[in-house]
């Protein structure tokens, strides 16, 4: 096996493990739902699980993108700035869970 053979193996298992820590908050979904017991079941879902899937999707096709063409500190930064711009973003959906 060659290096750029490996660089797509720890790709594509990187990936899916970014993937499936998005399921990590399912099991206590039902007691964050009782903490909101005004609000919409679905909306808590949603603002769980949703959100940090998107960010992850569109943060694993951009990095591939821009892998080549800016430094990997400057990438995390940016990654990181997003992920608190996407936890804040839940308050501006839905109002009712402030």
């Amino acid at each position: 096996m060659n290096k750029t053979q490996v660089k797509y193996i720890v790709g594509i298992y990187s990936a899916a493990m970014c993937i499936m820590g998005m399921l990590v908050p399912v099991p206590i979904l039902s007691s964050i739902a009782k903490s909101f017991p005004d609000a919409n079941i679905a909306a808590v879902q949603m603002c769980i699980g949703i959100i940090p899937l998107c960010m992850a999707l569109s943060a694993m096709f951009v990095s591939s993108v821009l892998a080549t063409r800016v430094q990997k500190r400057h990438t995390a930064l940016a990654c990181h700035v997003l992920i608190m711009v996407a936890g804040l973003s839940v308050v501006a959906f839905h109002a009712e869970l402030w």
